[in-house]
């Protein structure tokens, strides 16, 4: 395992733990910052061997060391997810700029996956952060302006007019999430985002239909599968758009 390897995946296991605060905090509006991290179960401040990524998860069994209560599993998935992402940014982009953008743009679609199938609401203040850092990008790395109004304004329509048709079975929140989106996705990358966003919702929903976890009226958050077609889109679209267009061609 290469050294950058290591480290980066220990950058995105420390981010992840911070989001893990924010998905806990920021829907409550709790400060982030103040008290410190404490037991969900005890109240007990948590020491520095309580909090250490990944590893203090897995060296207490997933339990609180003061009053051995269980301690979610969602913890340890955020970090683990966090540090993998940030490990697969860095095969794009060598340490930098470019990749600390980069990891804001993962993070954010980390945080507002899990806080979607927690709360199912999509947090204002991760918009602002991903809007403002694909604002950044674009004019650092992709300087034509009109490919991140296309994007922004590509996504805003699509699900805007989605959300008014259908009486809000999109949420108004999904629609500003891709309005934010837009700002590091472009029209190309956007259009990755939607359909896999709206492929991967309609296969998730038919499964949890099929095994009975779900009704027709059932709400199912859509965040979870904007992040992920984003990260399809960011990545991916020229590749998924070639092959696409080479099934008529």
């Amino acid at each position: 395992m290469k050294l950058s390897t290591l480290f980066y995946f220990l950058c995105g296991a420390v981010a992840g733990s911070f989001i893990n605060v924010c998905i806990a905090r920021l829907p409550r509006e709790r400060s982030v910052v103040y008290p410190p991290s404490a037991c969900d179960l005890c109240g007990h401040r948590l020491g520095l061997w309580d909090l250490l990524p990944v590893l203090s998860y897995l060296l207490l069994g997933g339990r609180c060391r003061y009053c051995g209560g269980a301690i979610s599993l969602q913890v340890l998935w955020v970090e683990v997810i966090t540090g993998t992402l940030f490990v697969w940014a860095g095969r794009y982009s060598s340490f930098g700029w470019q990749l600390l953008l980069l990891w804001c743009f993962l993070g954010c679609l980390v945080l507002e996956t899990f806080v979607d199938l927690r709360e199912m609401i999509i947090l204002d203040e991760a918009l602002i952060v991903l809007f403002a850092t694909g604002l950044c990008y674009a004019a650092f790395y992709h300087p034509l302006g009109l490919e991140t109004l296309g994007g922004t304004l590509t996504g805003a329509a699509v699900l805007g007019t989605i959300h008014f048709l259908s009486n809000g079975g999109i949420g108004w929140g999904d629609v500003k999430f891709v309005t934010a989106l837009g700002s590091w996705l472009g029209v190309s990358g956007m259009a990755v985002c939607l359909a896999g966003a709206f492929l991967l919702a309609g296969a998730a929903g038919f499964l949890l239909w099929l095994t009975g976890r779900v009704t027709g009226q059932s709400r199912i958050p859509f965040g979870p599968f904007l992040a992920v077609g984003a990260g399809l889109g960011f990545f991916y679209a020229p590749e998924l758009l070639a092959d696409y267009w080479s099934l008529f061609i």
